[in-house]
């Protein structure tokens, strides 16, 4: 079954409970020449997809895998980065250095197009994690807000390649939550992405970002104009 939601959120879903808070630690983490790289194999059409989708099964998948095994959950993927979410600082870091390790002994790799080069910098940041349930009659959404996710992304930066930083913040273990049942996804991602066979593709799309600010309110609006224009988010 293809994962696009957290089971943290389709959990509180399922219980109706559409916001809360808990203490936490958020990890972003940045590949490095994935952009740029990804921009040359488009030029190579299906091949190129192919080269790509290789190249994320060898390094995205396996950092994504560790986030789990250490009892977290990746909340956001955009493009050449990712966030997560821990419950304590010992998982994230311990997180990190797994990931890093990964980037470092696979820094090259070989493709019919040449020898392609990635890194990752790794920013970790503990605070209050606030989360909220958006409820549309087309599309549910979710949101986290916290200063972690600001500073841990502002971290990373500050990174050499294949290494982390953290903000100093020790927090002690939190109470995990357990999923061990499969939820429904259907109330937050498209019927078409999810029944989608297609592993992988090149598509021109036209992507607008909107910075809501303090007034999370207009994000149901907002869902309704993507759904008139045949957008989904």
């Amino acid at each position: 079954m293809k994962k696009f939601i957290p089971d943290f959120i389709l959990e509180k879903y399922s219980q109706k409970q559409f916001s809360g808070n808990f203490t936490g630690t958020i990890l972003f983490a940045d590949i490095v020449g994935f952009t740029s790289v990804t921009n040359e194999l488009m030029k190579n059409g299906k091949a190129g997809a192919e080269v790509l989708g290789d190249i994320i099964t060898d390094l995205f998948s396996p950092s994504l895998n560790i986030v789990h095994k250490h009892n977290g959950f990746v909340i956001s993927i955009l493009g050449d980065a990712f966030i997560a979410v821990f419950w304590n600082s010992e998982d994230s870091i311990n997180a990190a250095k797994e990931i890093c390790n990964i980037f470092g002994k696979k820094k090259k790799q070989h493709t019919k197009f040449g020898n392609l080069e990635f890194s990752i910098k790794v920013g970790i940041s503990g605070s209050e994690i606030n989360w909220e349930i958006v409820k549309n009659i087309h599309q549910n959404v979710f949101v986290f807000k916290s200063p972690s996710l600001k500073l841990s992304s502002e971290l990373q930066k500050l990174c050499t390649e294949n290494s982390f930083l953290t903000d100093g913040i020790d927090l002690r273990q939190q109470p995990k939550i357990t999923v061990n049942k499969e939820y429904s996804q259907s109330s937050f991602v498209p019927k078409s992405l999810i029944e989608l066979e297609t592993e992988g593709e090149f598509r021109e799309v036209i992507s607008c970002f909107v910075h809501f600010g303090q007034h999370q309110n207009l994000i149901s609006g907002i869902i309704d104009f993507v759904q008139l224009y045949s957008g989904f988010i």
